[in-house]
């Protein structure tokens, strides 16, 4: 369960947690730089997806494979970038990460 306020959320990570998902506004669909950090930590400690939900769309980032150096480096830069296209081209280059837009 996640503590949300206006500019961040807090969510503890649990061993043997599989999936994290939480809201964002309706005109903000996708991971916010805080929210990669938090991924590339979930993915870590063997995380498998985190979504970001809205009314309208929802964004999940899941594995593939195991999560390997070239996935913590790739997820790394993205969650460096404050441009979320920028941010899914550097995700793109991550071999065990994929995106999805639903």
């Amino acid at each position: 369960l996640a503590q949300g306020f206006r500019d961040r959320v807090s969510l503890p990570i649990v061993d043997g947690m599989v999936l994290t998902a939480h809201t964002h506004p309706n005109n903000v669909y996708w991971f916010s730089r805080p929210d990669l950090r938090t991924a590339l930590e979930f993915f870590s400690r063997r995380g498998f997806a985190t979504a970001v939900v809205t009314q309208a769309r929802t964004v999940v980032l899941y594995r593939v494979g195991p999560f390997t150096l070239e996935d913590y480096e790739a997820l790394l830069k993205a969650s460096r970038t404050r441009d979320a296209e920028e941010a899914y081209h550097r995700l793109e280059k991550a071999p065990s990460l994929r995106v999805v837009l639903v």
